[in-house]
């Protein structure tokens, strides 16, 4: 028993030390990380003489290898299901950062410049890729000026992107961790913000005073249509800083419909009230 737990030993520095060289000799040894520790699946080696375990990295896993104690033939698997879980919110988490890093970098190197007024959509908490995916969609079709994306709103990535069939592409977006700060900075900005909502005091988005004479007058500032929560709907406080709260009227039971699909509606009869606050990306013939 002392023998093999000496050699247990023994062979973990083995393992540390000439990593590469044991598997495969043109494999660079793997940089240990807080992550790669999580995500290790320990190897045990098929010889029962042996049976000792040991770690391998990613770049080894689903191919042929061989115990660094005995030299047995060993099939080094592949991560099982949790892993490759763990693996992926890793992926997303760090996908994310580098989306909101470059929006914000972006925003802030042309925040200098003069942009040409028009209709921005801001989503707060809109939790469902599938929506947002197709509001983005939705927002290049019906000629949409900018998308804000705010809480737990996912950013663009590779599933996104075959929903809104790349039109995070031409849309230009940008990330806030907190919706008022949003609101704060776009309200700078001279923003009109139209909440989509149905409240004890909503008006109706087809009938709505307000807006007609809004429009009947020669519009000049930005307009922002907030759109909430799948559920939840938009905050009592993301409320209260828009300037109007308007509703789509419900005629059934279900009293509700889907965010991507009120928002469309929404979009095309607000481009449609007002024509000089649309951005047309076509290019000239």
């Amino acid at each position: 028993m002392i023998k093999k737990c000496i050699r247990y030993i023994y062979t973990q520095n083995i393992i540390s030390n000439h990593y590469s060289k044991l598997f495969y000799s043109n494999e660079t040894p793997p940089t240990t990380t807080t992550s790669n520790a999580i995500l290790n699946d320990n190897i045990r080696c098929v010889n029962v003489a042996c049976s000792i375990e040991f770690s391998v990295s990613s770049k080894l896993r689903g191919r042929q290898g061989y115990c660094p104690c005995c030299q047995t033939p060993v099939y080094l698997k592949k991560y099982t299901s949790k892993y490759k879980d763990t693996l992926q919110k890793l992926r997303d988490d760090y996908l994310n950062k580098q989306y909101q890093t470059s929006i914000i970098m972006e925003e802030e190197k042309n925040s200098g410049d003069k942009e040409p007024i028009g209709i921005s959509v801001l989503l707060e908490d809109c939790r469902s890729i599938q929506n947002v995916g197709s509001i983005f969609r939705t927002s290049d079709g019906s000629g949409i000026k900018k998308i804000y994306l705010s809480g737990i709103t996912p950013t663009p990535n590779q599933d996104l992107s075959k929903i809104s069939l790349g039109a995070e592409e031409s849309i230009p977006y940008r990330y806030f961790k907190n919706t008022l700060e949003c609101i704060e900075t776009l309200k700078k900005k001279n923003h009109y913000f139209i909440a989509i909502e149905q409240t004890p005091h909503s008006k109706s988005l087809f009938e709505n005073k307000t807006l007609d004479e809004i429009a009947n007058h020669t519009h000049n500032k930005d307009i922002c249509i907030v759109m909430g929560n799948e559920i939840a709907g938009i905050s009592d406080k993301v409320l209260e800083k828009c300037d109007i709260t308007c509703e789509l009227p419900m005629r059934g039971i279900k009293n509700s419909l889907n965010v991507s699909i009120a928002f469309g509606i929404v979009s095309y009869l607000l481009t449609n009230k007002f024509p000089n606050l649309i951005t047309n990306r076509k290019p000239s013939k």
